[in-house]
Order: C-alpha cells, then sequence, then structure tokens
C-alpha cells in the first residue's frame, strides 16, 4: 500500500499543482487520483475505462471511507 500512498500519477486531478497528484492521499479523497476517476464519467479520464456510464455509488462510497480512513491507520501520513 505504501506505493499507492507514496506515488505521483501522470495524470494530474483537475486544480491539482501539476506533478503532485497521488493515486491515494490518506485522509483527503478529493484529493485522491483513484477516487477523481471513479467518479468522472469523461472518457479520457473515467475509471473504468470503458463500458460504463455512471459512477459505480457504492464502489465511490466504500472507497471515499477507506481513504478517510488512512489518514487515521500509522505510517500512512
Amino acid at each position: 500500500m505504501g506505493a499507492l500512498l507514496a506515488s505521483t500519477t501522470r495524470r494530474d486531478i483537475p486544480h491539482a499543482e501539476p506533478g503532485t497528484t497521488r493515486f491515494v492521499r490518506a485522509g483527503a479523497p478529493d484529493l485522491s487520483a483513484l477516487l477523481v476517476r471513479m467518479r468522472s464519467r469523461r472518457p479520457s479520464s473515467q475509471m473504468p475505462p470503458l463500458g460504463t456510464e455512471v459512477p459505480d455509488g457504492e464502489a465511490v462510497e466504500l472507497v471515499t471511507a477507506w481513504i478517510r480512513d488512512l489518514s487515521a491507520a500509522p505510517g500512512t501520513r
């Protein structure tokens, strides 16, 4: 999991400083590329990239809660 928290992505999320977007930012769902892409339905950034027209609301809620909870876990900041 350390790599998800430490690695920056090649694609920045909207309104982020270039080169600062992380796959997962502990405690900050709105700053986590994973969740931003799950919510998106723009063809260039949505995840999964094909076969969906609306975000999976239950999955988005679960991943949001997981990312928030990471801020309480030792060694995730």
